[in-house]
């Protein structure tokens, strides 16, 4: 018999300086069951340093105005205990406890590179606690697990050429300034539940159960995640001019 298969479910947040604020982890089947979940402000990284915003920012959310909303919030989160501060060595035991209580756990992430970029940056500090360089560059430790999946690149596997998406996405307006079909979490949880969402917190846990799960519910009914092709994503397949007809 097949052992059951779990998969850890991850999301962060980040700072200006590229390291995890907030960091997220779930533990569900395949049939999108939460077994174990947690959530904390990585303890030398949030507070110390911004959270990433970009002031250029078409999206609110990313500007200085939406920096200043985020960081009200996450201060709101820690006094009402939605979130707790916590080590670096304490998210990484927590980890490891995971992989030992599901020894066939799969790492997955909507857009895993990033995640796990940004997870192998955020270090320890030593000496000089404001310098990155002086970072021990463990960061919160990715190894160990049975394996990887993005579910970014299995959804644009998934969704390329399908008619009904891209129409959900242009009902939806959902087209980047450059005029691509667009498949990031919030687009594609909106397809898959079939209902219009709330505009994406973009905090960790709430991200991971709200958009990301949902995805990944729908990926594994489809196929193992083995099958989806883990491929870059290539803008051209999702160019507006090239999958729209004039009329």
């Amino acid at each position: 018999m097949a052992k059951k298969q779990f998969f850890c479910l991850v999301d962060t947040e980040t700072t200006i300086k590229g390291t995890v604020a907030d960091f997220a982890a779930v533990i569900v089947d395949r049939k999108g069951k939460v077994y174990h979940s947690m959530a904390c402000l990585v303890h030398g990284h949030y507070g110390k340093y911004k959270l990433f915003y970009d002031k250029h920012s078409a999206d609110e959310i990313w500007t200085l105005k939406g920096l200043e909303k985020r960081e009200a919030r996450y201060k709101e989160m820690l006094n009402n205990g939605d979130r707790i501060l916590a080590s670096v060595d304490a998210i990484n035991k927590w980890i490891r406890k995971a992989q030992e209580t599901y020894p066939n756990l799969v790492f997955t992430a909507y857009n895993a590179a990033f995640d796990l970029g940004k997870m192998a940056n955020t270090g320890i500090c030593q000496n000089k606690p404001d310098d990155l360089d002086a970072l021990v560059k463990t960061g919160i430790d990715i190894h160990g697990f049975a394996g990887y999946f993005c579910m970014w690149r299995a959804s644009a596997d998934a969704l390329k050429g399908n008619r009904k998406y891209i129409r959900h996405c242009i009902n939806r307006k959902w087209v980047t300034a450059k005029l691509n079909i667009r498949t990031n979490a919030e687009a594609v949880a909106e397809y898959v539940l079939g209902r219009e969402l709330p505009p994406e917190p973009h905090t960790a846990l709430e991200d991971c159960l709200d958009y990301e799960l949902p995805i990944l519910i729908w990926l594994l009914k489809r196929k193992s995640w083995k099958k989806y092709s883990q491929q870059g994503y290539n803008w051209q397949d999702w160019q507006l001019k090239n999958l729209v007809k004039p009329v």
